[in-house]
């Protein structure tokens, strides 16, 4: 997770936010990805590399919900296996969206989504 400090939510906001196409480096990388992602379907090699990034994020989600569930940092009932893949993937769908239709997604409104969705799994200082 890329922060170190705060509660495990926060350093999985901090983690997940590096993610979304947030400025114009990320726009273009998320163009490329996308690009893979199309060409994914017919070429095997490309297919084992979606599926090995998002096994990655969904590892990483998971991870961080049974740290948060050993600290007592969850809000409320979370079953770290189950929310965990429910979370990479809703991370996943926000990054298509604000690809996808920035001007009805950009960078802020992604972030609160981010934000609100891990505020009802994860206690959260910075949010």
């Amino acid at each position: 997770m890329a922060a170190t400090t705060g509660t495990v939510g926060d350093q999985l906001f901090s983690a997940l936010a590096t993610l979304l196409p947030l400025d114009e480096e990320r726009r273009r990388e998320a163009g490329v990805w996308l690009a893979v992602a199309a060409r994914a379907n017919t070429l095997p090699r490309l297919a084992r590399i979606q599926a090995e990034g998002n096994a990655e994020v969904r590892a990483a989600c998971v991870a961080a919900l049974r740290l948060a569930k050993q600290r007592k940092e969850t809000q409320g009932p979370v079953d770290p296996d189950l929310d965990g893949a429910a979370l990479a993937a809703f991370v996943d769908g926000l990054w298509g969206h604000m690809v996808n239709d920035p001007a009805a997604l950009d960078a802020d409104r992604g972030v609160q989504l981010l934000a609100a969705h891990l505020g009802r799994l994860l206690r959260m200082r910075d949010r």
